[in-house]
């Protein structure tokens, strides 16, 4: 329903007569491209065009049109100012509207050109050489699709994949790990021969689309888990991916993961109980060598390397399992996922299967920080107590964004907030966010608090729409 959008007048500072007009007096290709640009207003606006919600919004490189409400829209696609020009001019030269009260004659269902359309070339045709076409339909190339399988958000996530998909198990299995370790709602930015990509999984599994953000509809490319746990089988199974190096290093990520989650299991049981000493023996004497946990680290995943130590440890684990399903006084506290370590425990005993890499692959992949991160991060508040609410309740009502500006610079104050890989901080002039991957900084944003103010605007704008 492009033509419904390019005909309307809410979200530009000028009239389809005003536009038409200047359009008749400049012959200069760029300079009708120039004007239409300048011709819009940065406002969200949103149509009922036969029952159905569409909306558009200015963007830096050309008009961004959606289907559906925006915050649950169906697709969505930015077309440059070159082809909404072409566009604009395109209805004018048919004579399919009337210009002199305004009026317009809206098209019939047959002549209304859907969001899901691929316009032929002969439809959209673009007259300035170095403007950029819309992609109607990119296809994600698969080079782009293995690296994020193969990097994922933090250097951890192939080193697990590849131990898990080393032991003998069925793919349902498989799939539920694989939601554990590349979380929804989670993705970042991805560079590949000079194009930028931005990936993000959800429940359903992998989105993919070209560009700084997450794209919807035709210009989106997606995997389902079953995908995706067949493409990472196959990588491993070609040696594509991980090299022999670090295939050794998922080895021992295996070892290292489940014996630091014993110890602090160990330590969380409640040992003022004497009925509760008889538990986990094996680990006890790990803990009674000198040198605490950097020691105990060393020494229990070279027992869990031993097959015969770890169906004991296994053993041992089984019947703490089984008591603190009814008594769980067992433990102080109860964040541990005792079940989920019962089953890892079980698959170091299990049959092992052993991948070899390509001789010369080498895991190679740019990443950047993508706007659907940065929206992330924003999405969150500012942190303190009740702060969520009073910025959606204030971005609720009629400021001015320097307003809104000065509010969230108050709200959010001095501080920040860090992780492994992440760190947001912020003070009076901004927010600055940076990622790293395997300790490795690759990119920081540094957003001022008018830049702040239009990425949550956008955010509340149409929550409740």
């Amino acid at each position: 329903m492009i033509r419904a959008i390019i005909l309307d007048d809410q979200g530009r500072r000028k009239s389809r007569q005003e536009i038409n007009q200047f359009f008749r007096n400049s012959k200069d290709a760029q300079e009708k491209i120039e004007y239409m640009k300048n011709a819009y207003s940065d406002t969200f606006v949103e149509l009922l065009v036969d029952k159905e919600r569409i909306g558009y919004r200015k963007q830096p490189d050309g008009l961004l049109m959606w289907e559906g409400s925006y915050l649950s829209r169906t697709s969505e696609s930015v077309f440059s100012w070159g082809v909404v020009t072409e566009f604009f001019e395109g209805y004018m030269e048919k004579g399919r509207h009337s210009l002199a009260f305004g009026a317009e004659t809206m098209p019939n269902q047959a002549e209304q050109l859907n969001l899901f359309s691929m316009p032929s070339e002969t439809e959209v045709t673009n007259a300035i050489a170095d403007e950029e076409k819309p992609i109607y339909h990119a296809k994600i190339p698969q080079e782009v699709i293995d690296k994020v399988l193969y990097t994922g958000e933090s250097e951890t996530v192939p080193y697990a994949v590849a131990a898990r998909y080393s032991r003998d198990i069925l793919a349902e299995e498989r799939i539920a790990f694989l939601k554990t370790v590349f979380q929804a709602e989670s993705g970042f930015g991805i560079l590949h021969e000079k194009q930028q990509y931005t990936v993000w999984f959800t429940e359903n599994g992998l989105d993919l689309s070209r560009g700084k953000r997450l794209r919807n509809g035709f210009s989106r490319t997606s995997l389902s888990w079953a995908e995706i746990d067949k493409r990472i089988e196959t990588l491993l199974a070609e040696g594509a991916y991980l090299s022999q190096t670090e295939l050794e290093k998922a080895k021992a990520f295996e070892f290292s993961d489940v014996s630091q989650r014993l110890l602090y299991l160990y330590g969380d049981i409640d040992q003022e109980n004497e009925e509760n000493r008889k538990y986990l023996p094996i680990i006890r004497g790990i803990r009674n060598i000198s040198g605490g946990y950097p020691v105990w680290e060393q020494e229990l995943p070279k027992l869990l390397a031993e097959k015969s130590s770890a169906q004991a440890i296994y053993e041992e684990f089984k019947i703490f399992s089984q008591d603190y399903a009814q008594n769980r006084d067992i433990l102080r506290f109860h964040y541990h996922r005792v079940g989920d370590l019962e089953r890892d425990l079980e698959l170091l005993t299990l049959p092992k299967r052993e991948f070899t890499a390509q001789q010369d692959f080498q895991r190679q992949c740019q990443k950047f920080i993508s706007e659907n991160e940065v929206e992330k991060v924003l999405s969150g508040g500012s942190s303190i107590s009740g702060g969520k609410f009073r910025i959606y309740s204030y971005f609720s009502y009629p400021h001015s964004l320097q307003e809104k500006a000065d509010f969230l610079k108050n709200e959010y104050g001095t501080g920040g907030v860090g992780y492994k890989g992440f760190s947001e901080n912020h003070d009076a002039k901004g927010i600055e966010i940076k990622k790293a991957y395997d300790g490795i900084a690759y990119d920081k944003r540094f957003l001022k608090w008018t830049d702040v103010a239009r990425i949550v605007e956008s955010l509340v704008a149409f929550t409740n729409t």
